[in-house]
């Protein structure tokens, strides 16, 4: 072999046989297969990046044969079948010069398109849905942790309200399952496209990365699948057409995701262009008020909201953080101050048993987010009395 045909060879040689043990262990540690197959894409993406994809495709069926062997083949073909395809299309998609938006694009498509695959084949071969819910083991698990409360002491009244919540928030998992797919490809395509840059970037390769996270400008398409979303959860739940609900609420999350994602975007923009303490304080404003709506509201919106406080909470969190780090004056104690702060995070744990007892001594969940609203209410205080220290000091 020339030595022009010997260096393909050996890049997919190298790769398959990296990918057939990142795979293997991937499959044998089950708690983790989901989170490393995410990465296992970048092997055969390097493959085609440097040697084109006529030599993807073979190392990538050359990982489907040695993981089949060395694994179940059932197992090993559900595995390769997923994730290969992401690879293969990314990697092309790179090897062109594509722009972030296409390859990201182009890279969740295929990974949607491989998991299809994937229970395509589970479905021809066993009859079986690998992607089905077992709703009955979801159902054992509610009865046995209502048992536990019921031992506790909790009525039959409060656990008959909790069993109902619980199987709306069930119902509506299920019904969002397309949208949450559609989300774990594009976290699978953007993780491998974030390791497979800084790879060929280390081989002197030229790549094209992400934009600055504050230059993030989505499609206007968003705001009309918003719109359109809403109209159709409403025609959809009060003439009882089911599957125009349930396309309807999976194309709310999708536009409520990606508004998040516009909003931190913004948000960012906002903190380094204006005052952050100013910025912050409105931050700590809008999740108390947010707040007020969940203690006051009684529909499917107040949970929205709760989620919207956590949005508004996030850079809170990380400023303080931050912040009380840079105010260790000895920096042989920043790691200690810095796990002393992490471990705080037991507040988190204290404050929603004091919410739970609230909640009981009320009768009502929404008005123990009382409690809640006190703490942000601190941080709201916080950051004005931060504000006003940072005014008087420039005077």
């Amino acid at each position: 072999m020339s030595e022009q045909g010997a260096r393909p060879a050996a890049t997919a040689g190298v790769m398959t046989a990296a990918a057939v043990v990142y795979a293997l262990a991937a499959i044998y540690l089950p708690m983790l297969t989901m989170m490393m197959g995410m990465f296992w894409p970048v092997f055969i993406a390097l493959v085609t990046v440097r040697e084109g994809l006529r030599w993807g495709v073979l190392a990538a069926a050359a990982s489907l044969i040695l993981t089949m062997l060395f694994a179940t083949p059932v197992t090993g073909a559900f595995f390769v079948l997923s994730f290969a395809p992401t690879g293969l299309v990314l990697g092309a998609l790179f090897r062109r010069g594509a722009d972030t938006v296409r390859a990201l694009t182009g890279g969740a498509l295929a990974s949607l398109a491989g998991k299809a695959a994937a229970a395509g084949m589970m479905l021809l071969l066993f009859g079986l849905n690998p992607f089905a819910m077992d709703i009955s083991m979801a159902n054992e698990t509610m009865d046995e942790t209502l048992a536990i409360y019921r031992s506790l002491g909790m009525d039959e009244a409060q656990l008959e309200e909790t069993r109902a919540a619980s199987a709306q928030v069930l119902e509506l998992f299920v019904l969002m399952l397309p949208a949450l797919f559609l989300g774990s490809s594009v976290i699978e395509v953007t993780a491998s496209f974030v390791v497979l840059r800084k790879v060929l970037v280390r081989l002197g390769i030229p790549t094209k990365g992400l934009p600055a996270f504050t230059e993030w400008r989505l499609p206007i398409f968003f705001s009309y699948l918003f719109a359109f979303s809403l109209i159709g959860i409403y025609w959809g739940s009060t003439r009882d057409i089911s599957w125009l609900y349930q396309a309807a609420l999976n194309g709310y999350l999708i536009s409520f995701i990606a508004g998040l994602v516009q909003g931190l975007s913004l948000v960012q923009f906002l903190m380094k262009r204006f005052n952050e303490n100013k910025v912050l304080i409105a931050y700590s404003v809008l999740g108390s008020l947010a707040l007020v709506y969940v203690i006051g509201v009684h529909d499917m919106s107040a949970i929205w909201a709760a989620i919207f406080v956590s949005t508004m909470f996030g850079p809170c969190w990380a400023t303080i953080y931050a912040r009380s780090l840079d105010a260790i004056t000895d920096k042989r104690h920043t790691e200690t101050g810095g796990a002393v702060i992490v471990m705080s995070i037991i507040g988190g744990a204290v404050v929603p048993v004091i919410q739970g007892l609230v909640s009981d001594m009320l009768g009502s969940m929404q008005l123990a987010f009382s409690v809640s609203l006190v703490c942000f209410v601190v941080v709201l205080l916080y950051f004005w009395n931060e504000h006003r220290l940072e005014t008087a000091e420039s005077r």
